[in-house]
């Protein structure tokens, strides 16, 4: 009986061998070509963007194809987004006409075209996602079953007061201090309850932001800036290539803290203010910086950026 139980693992030891055996060597385990792939931030070609990037518009074109642009220092410039890549366009002259020398994009016209190479072209694109698409059969009307929602009985909020503050005899009373949390706020009206503000948003979206930057994603982090973004020093389309190639080739973990942070908010501007600490290899600096936000279409962009070294 002993004997039969000792077969057990010698099996799964075998198949275990042969497994190890079918892959080759380890070195073919690790040998990955990336680059195959397609790992975009879209997702592959095969699947259909679920979200309109932001600050972008899209057009829908012939053969339900779809792109986004997203226009650039005035009309200069167009980043032209596509299911498997992203490219930047060049104006020429004073058209309506985008090209890099390969890609060629024609705003000049009600039917836009787009030619990205000799293979792949779209036509008849429409903006917001009016298009001459391929006539589709419409689907049997189903009637839906209704199904009686389920009643949901919610416990009162109570708001708990909090308790009077009882000073010893002969020494007068002071109201308790607030405690100041870590992120601080100007703004200082009450918001209706479960009503998100301004601040919230503006607060939100530098998190995100944020969370970009340290995670190395060069296009959720650019997504972040405004087309009106007008950095110091530089074009925008300068900008735009040297945050790529430091994002992209940095091979060092990033570290990201911010600190004091302050953020004052009304409908249609905003401006945060933080001491930001940043770490990366051998790269480690402290400095104040300033991000000023603007609305929109409901949508939160940073439209300037300015730092100085903490004293």
């Amino acid at each position: 009986m002993k004997q039969d139980f000792n077969v057990v693992p010698r099996l799964f030891l075998f198949a275990l061998f042969a497994a190890l055996t079918a892959c080759s060597t380890v070195k073919d385990l690790t040998n990955v070509d990336l680059a195959s792939m397609k790992v975009w931030p879209f997702g592959n070609t095969d699947a259909p963007r679920v979200y309109q990037p932001a600050n972008s518009v899209p057009y829908m074109c012939e053969g339900n194809k779809k792109f986004f642009v997203r226009m650039l220092e005035n009309g200069a410039s167009a980043w032209l987004i596509l299911s498997d890549r992203e490219v930047l366009l060049s104006q020429v002259g004073s058209s309506k006409v985008y090209t890099n020398g390969i890609s060629k994009l024609d705003l000049s016209s009600d039917d836009v075209s787009l030619v990205v190479n000799e293979t792949t072209k779209y036509v008849a694109c429409k903006a917001d996602g009016v298009a001459k698409v391929a006539k589709v059969e419409p689907a049997p009307v189903v009637a839906p079953v209704v199904v009686p929602a389920p009643v949901v009985v919610t416990a009162p909020k109570v708001k708990q007061e909090p308790a009077p503050v009882v000073a010893p005899q002969g020494v007068e009373a002071k109201p308790a201090e607030t405690p100041v949390a870590a992120i601080e706020s100007v703004k200082e009206a009450p918001a209706a309850e479960g009503k998100v503000t301004d601040q919230d948003a503006v607060l939100k979206t530098l998190d995100a932001w944020a969370s970009a930057w340290r995670s190395k994603n060069t296009d959720a982090y650019l997504s972040f800036y405004s087309a009106n973004f007008k950095p110091e020093g530089m074009s925008q389309k300068a900008w735009i290539a040297q945050r790529k190639q430091r994002l992209g080739s940095n091979p060092a973990e990033i570290t990201l803290v911010l600190e004091s942070v302050k953020v004052g908010a009304d409908a249609n501007k905003a401006e945060a203010s933080f001491v930001q600490r940043y770490t990366s290899g051998k790269v480690s600096d402290t400095v104040v910086k300033v991000l000023r936000f603007e609305n929109e279409n409901g949508h939160w962009f940073i439209v300037k950026e300015t730092a100085q070294a903490k004293k």
